[in-house]
């Protein structure tokens, strides 16, 4: 009786490549988003609502979110998205929430979790098999 390993053989011989597609590879998405404002040292009483309403004076909040801290005793913080030019008179002004003074910054951009695995597969994929990204347009 014939083996019939031999034929699945011939499909192993060939090393296999996974390619993911087009729109994971796609970085384009704007991540950075300047208007995205870190507001710091809230006090537990404030919530997404109150955010809104205390920055919608520079301009039209689009979200606005609160991270609650673990700890009791670490102030929340809270990140707005904010269309507006007066970014600048916003990050200078003192502005209080809730009797209390709140601190408010340019938010840093942390790339996503989803970004980074990918920048790791291309990375492998560079250095393992030579595979070059420099042809794939960004937003295209």
């Amino acid at each position: 009786m014939k083996n019939n390993n031999s034929n699945n053989n011939n499909k192993n011989d060939k090393p296999f490549y996974y390619f993911p597609p087009q729109e994971l590879l796609d970085l384009s998405r704007n991540e950075d988003n300047t208007n995205t404002i870190w507001i710091g040292n809230l006090s537990n009483n404030v919530d997404a609502e109150t955010l809104t309403k205390a920055f919608s004076r520079y301009g039209k909040v689009s979200n606005s979110r609160i991270i609650p801290s673990k700890n009791e005793l670490i102030d929340h913080y809270g990140f707005i998205d904010i269309e507006s030019d007066c970014l600048e008179k916003l990050l200078n002004d003192e502005i209080i929430i809730d009797d209390v003074k709140v601190k408010a910054r340019l938010a840093k951009h942390k790339p996503s979790a989803r970004s980074q695995k990918i920048n790791r597969y291309k990375k492998y994929l560079r250095e393992k098999f030579g595979v070059d990204f420099s042809h794939i347009n960004k937003g295209e």
